[in-house]
C-alpha cells in the first residue's frame, strides 16, 4: 500500500511539473514566423500586449529584424497582418514573433480577436 501511494504523489507531482513547462518552439521559416507558448528571445524589437493595446502601437525596424509580440494580458489575443499568416491565439504569456523580409513600408496590424486593437510595423531599407 505504502508502494503504490508513493508511486501515485511521484506520478502526480510528474505531471504537475509538466503542466507548466514552456512549449517547444515552432518555426515556419518560410513564413518568417515564430510562436511559443512562453515567452520569446528573439533578438530584434518587442511589442507588448497589455490593456488591449499594442506597446508600442508603432515602430520602425530595418529589413530583416524579428519583431516579437508579447501577451501580458489575461484574455487572449491574435496578431493579425493583411497578407501574411495569422498568429495562433496567444494566451497570457505567449508570444509570436515575425522577421521582416518583406519590401521597405508601413505594415498594419490588428488583434484578430478584438479588431479594435491597431499597430504597425515601418520597414526600412
Amino acid at each position: 500500500m505504502k508502494n503504490t501511494l508513493a508511486l501515485l504523489v511521484i506520478g502526480i507531482l510528474l505531471v504537475g511539473c509538466t503542466q507548466y513547462a514552456e512549449m517547444p518552439q515552432v518555426n515556419n521559416t518560410a513564413g518568417g514566423e515564430t510562436h511559443t507558448g512562453g515567452v520569446a528571445s528573439a533578438a530584434g524589437k518587442t511589442v507588448r500586449i497589455s490593456g488591449f493595446a499594442f506597446n508600442p502601437a508603432e515602430i520602425t525596424v530595418k529589413q530583416g529584424t524579428t519583431v516579437t509580440w508579447i501577451n501580458d494580458d489575461s484574455a487572449p489575443h491574435m496578431i493579425r497582418m493583411a497578407g501574411k499568416p495569422d498568429s495562433p491565439q496567444l494566451a497570457k504569456g505567449g508570444s509570436y514573433s515575425y522577421t521582416f523580409t518583406d519590401a521597405p513600408g508601413e505594415y498594419g496590424y490588428s488583434c484578430g480577436i478584438h479588431p479594435s486593437m491597431l499597430g504597425k510595423v515601418i520597414v526600412t531599407g
